[in-house]
């Protein structure tokens, strides 16, 4: 589980190192390969809405529910537009996402406790959005919790850079 996370924070890593953001990291977009000698590669895919750092402006038509609040849940106003920077940290916060779903083995630290809406994911979107907190308590490893907890953080500012994470 942790050469799977530490492949794809490398792999972002990359992309930051050389002028872009990714912007839809999700466990859809991470594919396993299987080695023939039991290692498991991971290859970062959809790049249908990455963007080079250099661009300007930034896209306001797509924001991440994790870009769209600022100061504990207070929405930003119409005339903000993220920054690359922005989209760099929403690619560090996905990547706790999907590191979390590694680690636990299928479960989404923004769920549903409700079991009936568990596995909706506007549900989960909605969760990010309205401010919460991810749920770790299924982080019985205290490294692990350290470490996803920055990462899921709604404050971008607590959230390291990707090669900052990766050292």
């Amino acid at each position: 589980k942790l050469a799977v996370i530490h492949q794809l924070l490398s792999a972002i890593s990359f992309l930051h190192e050389n002028g872009f953001t990714h912007r839809d990291i999700q466990l859809q977009s991470v594919s396993y390969v299987n080695r023939s000698n039991g290692k498991i590669d991971i290859k970062l895919t959809d790049f249908g809405i990455c963007k080079r750092v250099a661009d300007e402006p930034s896209s306001k038509g797509f924001q991440p529910k994790e870009l769209v609040l600022k100061n504990l849940g207070e929405l930003e106003d119409d005339n903000w537009e993220p920054s690359n920077k922005d989209f760099e940290k929403a690619d560090v916060f996905s990547f706790g996402v999907v590191a979390f779903y590694v680690l636990t083995e299928g479960d989404h630290p923004f769920q549903n406790p409700d079991t009936r809406k568990k596995k909706r994911r506007g549900d989960q979107e909605m969760r990010i959005a309205d401010g919460e907190e991810a749920d770790l308590d299924k982080m019985d490893n205290p490294e692990a919790h350290q470490l996803l907890q920055a990462r899921l953080s709604h404050e971008a500012i607590m959230r390291p850079s990707s090669g900052k994470l990766l050292k």
